[in-house]
């Protein structure tokens, strides 16, 4: 008795002129829709044939140069998300912040001085770069699970974006209550992608946030929801992308998408992992993409960050407090982290250097970090350049 048909979500990648109906045309196609790259499409198939033997039957035609699974990408963080402390605390007396550990902080009385004066902007000097630039003009592509567009310390550094999952133009950080990925928890992603990008408004205040939801509230993204939201932002402006994100297996088309931006001088920060392990996975174990690992205040490694010759930098991912939808903020830490942070520098540099291509841009931040091989003797030369320097990295030429 045969295998029962299922259908399975596929992307494929088509020759000039050739529909996907066309390319297809001996299998079952549920739905056909496309990603946002020239001739490539998401195609769903209801077939009995493993996803092994249904690529290579897909391949056989001419006209198919790739075919790849629909990969799920997932949020993971050194600690499940869903274990965050709900306890609503007040913040914040004459700057000062309270190092209880804690998950939401409640917006009493909030002032908006005490989050740009973290550890970590004077750590990386963020603090020293503001009277000369704050990211002014440049547009920083967040691909992640949305942002609280009413947020009232992200409204007014908000452009237009893109809801991938609900294919709408209002990419909110919102809850569904379902268990979408079937872990046993509910909506443990959400509020991701606004702690992201209160990150980057941190390190850049006058900073343009551009929000693409390609992540549901679970923390899955589907690979051609992030294919389509890189597309989307190197059409509509941005010259920054953060990804705080992963996939399990290589692809060709990621890697094509991120060419794209390179092509088009666009730079795309991705976070290095949260594992504790020497083997990044991608898109940061690429080389395109800056990979960023995560230190704490000091510049020790994170017990939890990973590491290897693959990691280009490093920033601070412990403790952050940044947004969280509903007008509150949480602590949280991972290199989900420490990527914005970076991708913040990269605004600042643009500001001042706005017509810059991207090696120069890639070596301002690169070229011009502060060692860390002497506090993190077990894992030299596997932290990349070292810790993040804002400063430096606008008044020195990188060499």
């Amino acid at each position: 008795m045969g295998a029962l048909a299922s259908e399975h979500s596929v992307i494929i990648k088509l020759a000039d002129g050739v529909s996907a109906t066309d390319a297809l045309s001996g299998f079952v196609i549920v739905h056909t829709e496309p990603v946002g790259m020239a001739n490539v499409f998401k195609v769903t198939i209801d077939t009995h044939l493993s996803g092994q033997a249904l690529h290579q039957q897909i391949k056989r035609n001419r006209n198919v140069l790739k075919s790849e699974d629909n990969q799920a990408s997932e949020l993971v963080g050194p600690e499940d998300l869903v274990d965050l402390d709900q306890r609503t605390i007040g913040i914040l007396d004459d700057f000062e912040i309270n190092q209880r550990t804690i998950g939401v902080l409640d917006d009493i009385d909030m002032d908006y001085l005490a989050l740009f004066s973290q550890p970590f902007t004077e750590h990386v000097r963020a603090i020293d770069a503001w009277p000369y630039t704050k990211g002014q003009g440049i547009v920083v592509a967040v691909v992640d699970t949305g942002v609280d567009l009413n947020h009232s310390f992200l409204a007014g550094n908000l452009v237009a974006g893109w809801d991938f999952v609900a294919n709408d133009d209002q990419p909110q950080d919102e809850r569904s209550g379902l268990d979408s990925n079937q872990n046993g928890f509910v909506d443990e992603g959400w509020g991701h992608g606004t702690h992201v990008a209160g990150i980057i408004k941190m390190m850049a205040p006058n900073v343009s946030v551009m929000p693409l939801r390609a992540v549901d509230s679970d923390g899955n993204a589907e690979l051609a929801h992030i294919l389509s939201a890189i597309n989307y932002a190197v059409e509509h402006g941005a010259r920054i992308i953060n990804l705080s994100m992963s996939i399990s297996d290589p692809s060709e088309l990621l890697i094509g998408a991120i060419d794209q931006a390179r092509k088009a001088n666009v730079l795309v920060v991705a976070s290095a992992g949260n594992r504790n392990d020497a083997f990044l996975k991608y898109p940061a174990s690429e080389m395109e993409p800056i990979a960023v690992a995560s230190v704490d205040h000091y510049g020790q490694k994170s017990s939890f960050s990973n590491y290897g010759r693959e990691v280009d930098i490093c920033a601070p991912g412990e403790l952050v407090i940044s947004c969280l939808p509903g007008d509150r903020y949480v602590r949280r830490s991972g290199t989900s982290m420490a990527a914005p942070m970076v991708a913040g520098e990269a605004a600042l540099i643009l500001e001042l250097v706005p017509s810059a291509p991207l090696n120069y841009l890639k070596g301002r931040i690169l070229n011009n970090c502060t060692e860390v091989n002497s506090l993190n003797t077990a894992y030299r030369n596997q932290l990349g350049r070292g810790v993040m320097d804002v400063w430096n990295a606008i008044t020195l030429q990188p060499h």
